[in-house]
């Protein structure tokens, strides 16, 4: 094991701790507590948080859930204004957006054609017989 991995291994077997995680993984300000002392301590701050698009990229549609930099306050997460996606960009965030919604109507109507749908839109997915062998292995771990 190398690198982040080994990190990992140690985190789950208790060598470290929160403290550890604090100081030296996440200095990106991102996490929850930020978000808490930004809000409670109306101090202003602007995180990265996943909320709805409201108007901050122009070419995505208001609802779409994205991440985005977000002044936070009591008022919750106000995206900032992102301007248009370029092209590619655009492209690969609609197929992304495209399977995180054909993913929730296949978990809502319990709907294995839209299943495999979500499936072959993710960009992670290669090839189709290990896209469908993976939801077989899933659908077994229930």
């Amino acid at each position: 094991m190398q690198g982040r991995t080994a990190e990992t291994e140690r985190y789950a077997a208790g060598e470290l701790g929160v403290d550890h995680f604090l100081e030296h993984v996440n200095r990106k300000g991102e996490h929850a507590s930020d978000m808490i002392e930004s809000m409670w301590g109306g101090l202003g701050k602007r995180l990265y948080v996943i909320t709805d698009n409201r108007g901050a990229a122009e070419n995505l549609a208001d609802d779409e859930i994205i991440e985005l930099r977000c002044d936070v306050d009591m008022d919750g997460p106000r995206s900032l204004p992102f301007g248009a996606f370029p092209r590619g960009v655009l492209a690969m965030q609609q197929q992304v957006l495209d399977t995180h919604e054909l993913t929730a109507e296949a978990t809502v109507t319990c709907d294995r054609s839209a299943l495999r749908r979500a499936k072959r839109t993710d960009p992670l997915t290669v090839n189709i017989p290990d896209g469908d062998a993976c939801i077989e292995e899933l659908l077994a771990a229930k």
